[in-house]
């Protein structure tokens, strides 16, 4: 036995860490032009982190050949990468990694089912250009995901001069943004990926290749493609990628539960100027306006195409929920296959509590106390109530004593889209 005293001793503890789930766009629109045909909608979904992989994967955001005829240089060919300059304007205003959808034309099928495959797409967009319509995309996606809980859909209008006004399959997943954008081209360009004919040397095939054999040349068909992208300097395209770049820096810099609304989009203007009554028209119908405020493109309202239920009016309320179902859910993954005991209810009840209470600490929740802003039960399902209104009509009877629910009720944040300036003269 040792002398009376003080002993210290390091044990490890088994500790449950939470985390909140990041935001990962999925865009849909036409993408890598090969000169016949866009990338097919059996293509692979695209892998995309920054503005350096996207120059990677598409070179030109202006597809040409250069011709030469003697001492003549022609540009033919001309494609304009509509998709990929949207996607390079959403990384210009904050966008982080996203994923890229190829599609044909506007009836393809097939990205619905990369939707459920890339269970990291958290946003869907369409970045498909101005002269599209888009009406197919906007009713097949928004039922997909009104179907599929805990994804959201930026929507815009069929085309840049349709009347403002719910698309087909509307609902609290989706939200649309009215008008189109004006966007001012960043436009870059590979001299290896730029396809040379006609040259008295046949080893000269591209314009990397020219620039070596023939410098006077070269210089004439540098000239003649910068003029080019002089040409295409300004595009009208949706306004999804620069509304989910406001999205994923939100989301980075504040949480989903701030509403991303009063955002500036930088290097574009809006197609037709919105006027505040007709914004007031707009957030009637459910459609967020993008307005010159102060002279800056901004992004004036954040509200969900759920015109008759007030409580999914807001984007941010109904995103914090399908954060809040995708983070608890991966959490109660954990426990399946424990017992389905008490001793293994209060453990997942307290490591969502601890999630929960992060997220109260962080201001997404209201109440002064954790109390007021949420409550969580888990238990059998007579034990923990239902969600939802659900109920156990679709239970057979058979497994109810294996089904472990979770039972969450939320007091959300709403945003102050309406302030009132009270002014008044005090008496001597």
């Amino acid at each position: 036995m040792g002398a009376p005293g003080i002993a210290v001793e390091e044990r490890e503890y088994q500790t449950t860490s939470t985390h909140i789930s990041p935001t990962v766009p999925l865009f849909i629109g036409r993408f890598g032009h090969d000169g016949t045909n866009w990338l097919a909608a059996t293509s692979p979904c695209l892998f995309v982190d920054n503005e350096l992989e996207l120059r990677r994967l598409f070179p030109n955001s202006i597809q040409a050949t250069v011709v030469i005829d003697g001492d003549r240089v022609s540009v033919d060919g001309t494609i304009v990468e509509a998709g990929a300059l949207a996607i390079s304007h959403y990384f210009a205003n904050g966008g982080g990694p996203c994923r890229l959808r190829p599609i044909q034309v506007a009836g393809d099928t097939g990205y619905d089912t990369a939707i459920d495959e890339l269970k990291e797409a958290t946003l869907l967009a369409c970045v498909l250009d101005a002269a599209t319509n888009l009406k197919n995309i906007h009713s097949i996606a928004a039922e997909y995901l009104a179907a599929q809980p805990g994804r959201f859909y930026i929507c815009n209008m069929k085309d840049k001069d349709t009347a403002p006004a719910l698309p087909d399959g509307h609902g609290a997943h989706t939200a649309l943004y009215h008008p189109y954008l004006t966007l001012h081209c960043r436009h870059w360009r590979s001299d290896d990926a730029i396809t040379v004919s006609g040259h008295a040397d046949t080893d000269v095939s591209t314009l990397a290749d020219l620039k070596i054999v023939d410098r006077a040349l070269y210089a004439v068909a540098d000239r003649e493609l910068r003029a080019l992208q002089e040409q295409y300097a300004y595009i009208q395209m949706p306004p999804s990628a620069a509304v989910a770049a406001a999205y994923c820096k939100t989301d980075r810099e504040r949480g989903v539960w701030k509403a991303p609304a009063n955002i500036v989009i930088n290097n574009a203007t809006p197609y037709e100027r919105v006027t505040d009554a007709q914004q007031a028209d707009l957030n009637d119908k459910g459609i967020n306006a993008i307005r010159i405020i102060d002279g800056q493109t901004t992004i004036w309202g954040a509200r969900t195409c759920e015109v008759t239920d007030r409580q999914w009016r807001y984007i941010n309320v109904r995103r914090l929920f399908n954060q809040v179902q995708r983070d608890v859910g991966d959490i109660m993954q954990r426990y399946q296959g424990e017992p389905n005991t008490s001793a293994t209810w209060v453990r997942a009840e307290t490591t969502i509590a601890n999630y929960l209470y992060h997220l109260w600490q962080l201001g997404a929740l209201l109440g002064q106390r954790p109390q007021e802003a949420y409550q969580v039960t888990v238990g059998l399902e007579e034990t923990a109530g239902t969600v939802n209104g659900d109920s156990d009509d679709n239970d057979d009877g058979d497994d109810s004593e294996a089904k472990m629910i979770a039972s969450i009720c939320l007091a959300p944040s709403k945003p102050a889209e309406f302030i009132a300036l009270q002014v008044g003269q005090g008496l001597q």
